[in-house]
């Protein structure tokens, strides 16, 4: 039983590997043609909208399959108002910076863009 969650594991960390890579390919120009919806009408905030509608929708269907509905609503139930209100804010903030990501990726390329952001 623990090496089938080992090999979960590192499938796990192999597949986020390949998502962290390519994530933002389908914005770039020079990717195939399969791979981009930025050929055409599209433009980098369509590709953004897209995204967060189902970063959340998935975030959603995932949370709901390990979390029970009754257990999350008591998490929610207890918070405080202002611990609320802290989570908003910082949602809002997060969204912003990855607007702000977007905006630099689009601007200064994919490599560039990446190393400066992340700091690598």
């Amino acid at each position: 039983m623990a090496q089938g969650r080992e090999i979960l594991a590192i499938a796990a960390v192999v597949l986020g590997g390949i998502m962290n890579g390519t994530w933002n390919l389908a914005t770039k120009d020079a990717a195939p043609a399969y791979l981009t919806a930025t050929k055409g009408s599209w433009q980098w905030e369509n590709v953004w909208l897209v995204f967060t509608v189902m970063h959340v929708i998935l975030n959603i269907l995932v949370v709901s399959c390990f979390v029970d509905s009754r257990t999350l609503f008591d998490v929610y139930g207890e918070a405080k108002l202002w611990q609320i209100v802290l989570m908003c804010l910082f949602s809002l903030l997060w969204g912003l910076g990855g607007i702000g990501f977007g905006v630099a990726i689009k601007t200064i390329g994919i490599a560039v863009g990446t190393s400066l952001v992340c700091h690598n």
